[in-house]
Protein backbone atom coordinates (compact mmCIF):
# COMPACT_ATOMS: atom_id res chain seq x y z
CA UNK A 1 0.00 0.00 0.00
CA UNK A 2 1.48 3.32 -1.06
CA UNK A 3 -0.04 5.60 1.54
CA UNK A 4 -2.95 6.56 3.69
CA UNK A 5 -5.11 9.56 2.93
CA UNK A 6 -7.50 10.82 5.60
CA UNK A 7 -10.60 12.63 4.40
CA UNK A 8 -12.61 14.39 7.05
CA UNK A 9 -15.15 17.13 6.86
CA UNK A 10 -18.84 17.72 7.40
CA UNK A 11 -19.85 16.87 3.84
CA UNK A 12 -17.65 13.80 3.43
CA UNK A 13 -18.48 12.49 6.92
CA UNK A 14 -22.23 12.71 6.25
CA UNK A 15 -22.05 11.16 2.76
CA UNK A 16 -19.69 8.34 3.73
CA UNK A 17 -21.65 7.53 6.90
CA UNK A 18 -24.85 7.29 4.85
CA UNK A 19 -23.09 4.80 2.58
CA UNK A 20 -21.63 2.95 5.58
CA UNK A 21 -18.07 3.56 4.36
CA UNK A 22 -15.16 3.69 6.79
CA UNK A 23 -12.31 3.19 4.36
CA UNK A 24 -11.63 2.38 0.73
CA UNK A 25 -8.55 1.45 -1.23
CA UNK A 26 -7.90 2.91 -4.67
CA UNK A 27 -4.78 2.34 -6.76
CA UNK A 28 -2.73 1.36 -3.72
CA UNK A 29 -3.88 4.22 -1.51
CA UNK A 30 -6.10 3.70 1.51
CA UNK A 31 -8.67 6.44 2.03
CA UNK A 32 -10.06 6.76 5.56
CA UNK A 33 -12.75 9.13 6.75
CA UNK A 34 -11.19 9.73 10.18
CA UNK A 35 -7.65 9.98 11.47
CA UNK A 36 -8.58 7.65 14.34
CA UNK A 37 -9.08 4.74 11.89
CA UNK A 38 -5.32 4.68 11.15
CA UNK A 39 -4.81 2.37 14.12
CA UNK A 40 -7.57 -0.05 13.13
CA UNK A 41 -5.45 -3.05 12.10
CA UNK A 42 -8.33 -5.17 10.82
CA UNK A 43 -9.53 -2.29 8.60
CA UNK A 44 -6.02 -1.75 7.26
CA UNK A 45 -5.62 -5.49 6.62
CA UNK A 46 -9.06 -5.62 4.94
CA UNK A 47 -8.01 -2.87 2.53
CA UNK A 48 -4.59 -4.47 1.94
CA UNK A 49 -6.44 -7.62 0.87
CA UNK A 50 -8.36 -5.50 -1.63
CA UNK A 51 -5.08 -4.10 -2.94
CA UNK A 52 -3.77 -7.65 -3.47
CA UNK A 53 -6.99 -8.57 -5.28
CA UNK A 54 -6.76 -5.49 -7.50
CA UNK A 55 -3.13 -6.24 -8.36
CA UNK A 56 -3.93 -9.77 -9.46
CA UNK A 57 -7.14 -8.93 -11.39
CA UNK A 58 -5.99 -5.57 -12.70
CA UNK A 59 -7.75 -2.39 -11.61
CA UNK A 60 -10.28 -2.41 -14.44
CA UNK A 61 -11.38 -6.02 -13.92
CA UNK A 62 -11.39 -5.57 -10.15
CA UNK A 63 -13.95 -2.76 -10.40
CA UNK A 64 -15.94 -4.45 -13.19
CA UNK A 65 -16.25 -7.69 -11.21
CA UNK A 66 -17.01 -5.80 -8.01
CA UNK A 67 -19.73 -3.74 -9.68
CA UNK A 68 -21.24 -6.66 -11.61
CA UNK A 69 -21.42 -8.85 -8.51
CA UNK A 70 -22.98 -6.02 -6.53
CA UNK A 71 -25.68 -5.44 -9.15
CA UNK A 72 -26.48 -9.16 -9.45
CA UNK A 73 -26.63 -9.45 -5.66
CA UNK A 74 -28.79 -6.34 -5.39
CA UNK A 75 -31.30 -7.93 -7.80
CA UNK A 76 -31.16 -11.17 -5.78
CA UNK A 77 -31.46 -9.74 -2.29
CA UNK A 78 -33.04 -6.31 -2.90
CA UNK A 79 -30.95 -4.98 -0.02
CA UNK A 80 -27.75 -2.91 -0.24
CA UNK A 81 -26.05 -4.41 2.81
CA UNK A 82 -26.79 -8.02 1.80
CA UNK A 83 -25.68 -7.34 -1.78
CA UNK A 84 -22.44 -5.76 -0.56
CA UNK A 85 -21.62 -8.55 1.89
CA UNK A 86 -22.13 -11.22 -0.80
CA UNK A 87 -19.56 -9.75 -3.21
CA UNK A 88 -16.83 -12.40 -3.42
CA UNK A 89 -14.12 -9.75 -3.14
CA UNK A 90 -15.64 -8.47 0.12
CA UNK A 91 -16.29 -11.97 1.46
CA UNK A 92 -12.59 -12.83 1.22
CA UNK A 93 -11.53 -9.54 2.81
CA UNK A 94 -13.98 -9.85 5.71
CA UNK A 95 -13.14 -13.51 6.26
CA UNK A 96 -9.43 -12.77 6.66
CA UNK A 97 -9.22 -9.17 7.89
CA UNK A 98 -8.11 -10.23 11.39
CA UNK A 99 -5.53 -12.75 10.09
CA UNK A 100 -2.54 -10.46 9.80
CA UNK A 101 -0.36 -13.14 8.18
CA UNK A 102 -2.97 -13.99 5.54
CA UNK A 103 -1.42 -11.99 2.71
CA UNK A 104 1.91 -13.82 3.06
CA UNK A 105 0.26 -17.16 2.25
CA UNK A 106 -2.69 -16.02 0.12
CA UNK A 107 -3.20 -18.02 -3.07
CA UNK A 108 -4.12 -16.30 -6.32
CA UNK A 109 -7.85 -15.79 -6.93
CA UNK A 110 -8.69 -16.73 -3.35
CA UNK A 111 -11.90 -14.72 -3.58
CA UNK A 112 -13.34 -17.60 -5.62
CA UNK A 113 -11.82 -20.46 -3.62
CA UNK A 114 -13.69 -21.98 -0.74
CA UNK A 115 -11.13 -23.32 1.71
Amino acid sequence: MKGIVVISGKLTDKWLKLCGVVGQSHLGFLILIRQSYRGNLSLLNHEKIHCAQARELGILFFYLIYGAEYLVNLCRFRDHKAAYLQISIEMEAYLHDTDYKYLKNRKHFSMWRRN
